[in-house]
């Protein structure tokens, strides 16, 4: 996370700062994400904000079919997440970082020793959104939002 706390506490922080309650929920498998999406305790949210997670991002669809099923709005992580019928995700610019990772390579491979590398975090990060989503679950794209998108699929 920014500031140095962990991601979960950083979104809770930030989501106090515009008066978003945020309630975070563990999921710890994928029965676990069967029994909370079927009991009332997630219908009673009005969104989502899904973190990354390994495990996680190897079923993407057992994640997005649930979720899709409550009609809220749901933020992913990555890309693949709106590819299979997610609203939208914000999350690092990969191929950027990949960029940049090359780089490093090559200026180690000219002789230079990665100790003097400074650390780099992501400087990008892109906005996918999913409009035929959108139009399912009765929502609509402010313009500003789709403006900034990298990518609409629709």
């Amino acid at each position: 996370g920014s500031a140095g706390l962990p991601p979960m506490e950083f979104a809770i922080k930030s989501g106090a700062a515009f008066g978003l309650d945020m309630h975070p929920i563990e999921i710890r498998s994928l029965d676990d994400l069967d029994a909370r999406t079927a009991s009332s305790e997630l219908k009673e949210l009005d969104a989502f904000l899904v973190g990354t997670d390994g495990f996680f991002d190897s079923v993407p669809e057992r994640i997005v079919r649930p979720l899709n099923r409550l009609r809220r709005p749901a933020i992913f992580p990555d890309r693949p997440y709106v590819e299979i019928g997610g609203l939208a995700a914000y999350g690092v610019s990969y191929n950027d970082v990949f960029m940049r990772l090359a780089t490093m390579v090559d200026r180690v491979l000219r002789g230079e020793s990665p100790s003097t590398m400074p650390f780099e975090r992501p400087e990008r990060f892109d906005l996918t959104l999913n409009q035929r989503t959108a139009t399912e679950a009765g929502l609509a794209f402010p313009p500003l939002i789709l403006a900034q998108a990298r990518e609409i699929i629709e």
